[in-house]
């Protein structure tokens, strides 16, 4: 049986990190259909496109909107896009403010793709 591929976006203000981290992803099999440098561009480009992503990997130290402000809006507009908050900001209060943003998980920066792709195969299986 053919699954569906799940499509992704990726939002984080270091270009660099975005590339090798979408090349990551396709190397699993992922598909990243959008990436975006800040939060406003994220929700720009999701207002103009005709497919949303099922999930969303979101970095919160970013210009413009930060991550807290993106999740914010996204899940106000979007409840069913799930987001996995992805940043060095790994203290307990960092954490538990982007969680209760609405963000649905968090893996702390930089990764080496594994817990990554488990909290992506998590999010998708509920």
């Amino acid at each position: 049986m053919n699954r569906k591929p799940i499509l992704l976006a990726i939002v984080d203000d270091e270009a660099i990190y975005r590339k090798l981290l979408i090349r990551k992803l396709l190397q699993h099999g992922m598909m990243v259909m959008l990436e975006a440098e800040h939060g406003y561009d994220l929700l720009l480009q999701l207002y103009s496109g005709d497919i949303l992503p099922h999930i969303i990997i979101m970095d919160i130290e970013m210009p413009v909107m930060d991550g807290y402000q993106t999740v914010n809006r996204l899940k106000a507009k979007w409840k069913g896009i799930k987001v996995i908050a992805h940043s060095s900001l790994t203290d307990d209060e960092n954490i538990e403010k982007i969680i209760n943003c609405g963000a649905d998980s968090f893996v702390a920066k930089p990764d080496k793709t594994d817990k990554l792709l488990q909290a992506i195969m998590a999010l998708t299986s509920k």
